[in-house]
């Protein structure tokens, strides 16, 4: 019994995190943590800061919306990141491996530890803290 109220317990706090609305204060973080995301990844703003621009691998130029950043809800989008992460070495030359165990982030050899109840999410705030606390 208390291992399907558990179940239950955590079945309501995903159901909660992923309904927030859009006008929250969690849309203005994701906002600024996908632009975080994005500049990590060279992308730079516009003048207008309305898009992000960057020169793809043939030389063309990739605009991107910035409304439009699914860092926050597509693998597609999160994977390249942890790839960029984990090719950078520390000042010893060690390299950054993430560590996913079901909602669980571990990224070796920083402080950077994050126990979630949706592994997109903790994937997300763990690349987030990573480039806000210069762990690069």
């Amino acid at each position: 019994m208390s291992n399907l109220k558990s179940l239950t317990n955590i079945a309501k706090a995903i159901a909660e995190e992923m309904s927030q609305p859009e006008n929250s204060k969690y849309a203005h973080s994701r906002v600024s943590n996908n632009n975080l995301i994005a500049e990590f990844m060279g992308y730079k703003y516009s003048e207008d800061n309305a898009v992000m621009t960057t020169m793809n691998s043939s030389g063309w130029i990739e605009i991107m919306p910035i409304e439009s950043m699914k860092y926050h809800t597509e693998w597609n989008w999160l994977m390249p990141v942890v790839d960029k992460i984990e090719s950078l070495r520390n000042s010893d030359g060690d390299a950054y491996r993430f560590t996913i165990d079901m909602c669980n982030v571990d990224i070796e050899n920083t402080n950077i530890n994050i126990t979630g109840t949706h592994k997109i999410k903790a994937v997300y705030r763990a690349i987030v803290e990573f480039i806000k606390y210069g762990e690069n």
